[in-house]
């Protein structure tokens, strides 16, 4: 039978080296799953954000292509004098908040050049009062809750084109966007405690969309954008957004 005794036990330094570069190695294993998490959740809603844009250009180009097919040209496509065009919408984006509502008003300018357009105006959206749980997957002794809404406007310009029974348009914006709300965290050692969230940015927003001439004076359409963030991103999840809704030309 083996005795053993604190008196038998001798620590030498290569002993602690050693316990020291096993504890370094196992809390790099640990930042590196939570790292690695972190990526693939990032792709993921990176790939989901460009899904949705790609499937929205497909529609904006198949309604083109269906369109230049058509002889009959739609009276009110057939227009081409100066009108004021204004829209509303419901907004989505893979980000938090991610559904909104936006209201836009467009003055059109005859180019004199057959079947194209020249527009200007002004854009307002407002994003939802959202809460969702953002707590980094595997993490267990801290929660993490966001509750964000955002609205932002621009100026903005660009071209139409006339296709008959559709019109399509892309242009160029400038504008503000503010993301406020909370952040709540609640940990196992210090508690719960409330973050201010207050983020502000100037963006540039490319943007694209079709509108259907349906002949009479209210249109449905659809319209996707990219905010290109000209300061540092507010936040990370923020991402381009499909708007959904009507035009009304007067």
């Amino acid at each position: 039978m083996c005795r053993c005794s604190a008196k038998n036990v001798r620590l030498t330094i290569p002993d602690f080296l050693k316990v020291g570069i096993l504890t370094y190695e196992y809390v790099l294993i640990k930042r590196d799953r939570s790292f690695t998490i972190n990526l693939n959740q990032s792709i993921l809603s990176a790939m989901k954000t460009g899904a949705i844009h790609i499937f929205t250009l497909v529609i904006i180009l198949g309604f083109t292509t269906l369109a230049k097919g058509q002889t009959q040209q739609l009276i009110t496509s057939s227009n081409k004098e100066q009108q004021w065009i204004v829209g509303a919408s419901l907004q989505y984006r893979a980000a938090n908040p991610g559904t909104g509502a936006e209201i836009k008003l467009k003055r059109t300018i005859d180019l004199h050049v057959e079947k194209l357009q020249f527009y200007a105006g002004g854009n307002f959206s407002y994003f939802f009062f959202q809460k969702v749980d953002v707590t980094p997957h595997g993490v267990m002794d801290i929660g993490i809750t966001e509750e964000t809404r955002s609205y932002d406007f621009f100026v903005n310009s660009g071209l139409l084109y006339d296709h008959g029974m559709v019109t399509t348009y892309a242009g160029m914006g400038i504008g503000f966007e503010r993301l406020y709300g909370n952040r709540l965290v609640r940990s196992a050692f210090t508690g719960s405690s409330v973050e201010e969230i207050d983020a502000r940015n100037i963006l540039l927003v490319p943007s694209a969309g079709l509108k259907i001439n349906t002949g009479w004076k209210i249109s449905p359409y659809i319209e996707t954008s990219w905010p290109l963030y000209i300061q540092k991103k507010p936040h990370e999840k923020f991402s381009g957004k499909i708007n959904l809704g009507l035009y009304m030309t007067f």
